[in-house]
């Protein structure tokens, strides 16, 4: 985990992905994950939620019927729990201290691996809370930004494909 797949053209480090988002042209975004993309798949329509947009699917799910779901994968899945207990503690009212999240990331199995290959830099960005102001919502076919009702914003499609 954590290196480029052959034929991909980047791997699954969220730092380089926002760098190629920010530098090319694109239309659509295929991604594939070991974790997250065959459970999505298999669900009718789900929230994409991640440290980086806490905030904002909390505030989305806020007074809605939700299953919180941890990915996780081989390499462990605190960080993901740690997400998932996030979410659900603001989603009921409970006070969260973002130090928490931050260590459950850092600390993990996960985070050691990515810096060990040298991906330090994914961890310390994984490990921001709130960053993003985004709901991802998957559909059944695609991810698009949650109330959007075109594909477009500003010329550039939002939208990922599975």
């Amino acid at each position: 985990g954590g290196v480029k797949i052959p034929g991909y053209d980047i791997g699954n480090s969220p730092v380089e992905l926002i760098k190629t988002c920010q530098q090319a042209s694109f239309s659509t975004l295929v991604l594939k994950t070991s974790n997250l993309i065959p459970l999505l798949v298999s669900l009718p329509h789900a929230v994409v939620c991640s440290t980086l947009n806490l905030g904002a699917v909390a505030r989305f799910l806020a007074g809605r019927k939700a299953v919180i779901i941890a990915s996780g994968g081989r390499r462990g899945i605190a960080e993901d729990l740690g997400t998932a207990l996030a979410l659900g503690a603001i989603l009921m009212g409970v006070q969260f201290d973002e130090s928490s999240i931050r260590s459950f990331i850092q600390e993990s199995t996960a985070a050691q691996h990515l810096c060990r290959i040298g991906c330090s830099q994914d961890v310390e960005f994984i490990a921001c809370v709130n960053v993003f102001d985004v709901v991802p919502v998957y559909d059944g076919k695609v991810i698009r930004q949650a109330g959007l009702h075109t594909n477009c914003v500003q010329g550039r499609r939002r939208e990922l494909t599975l």
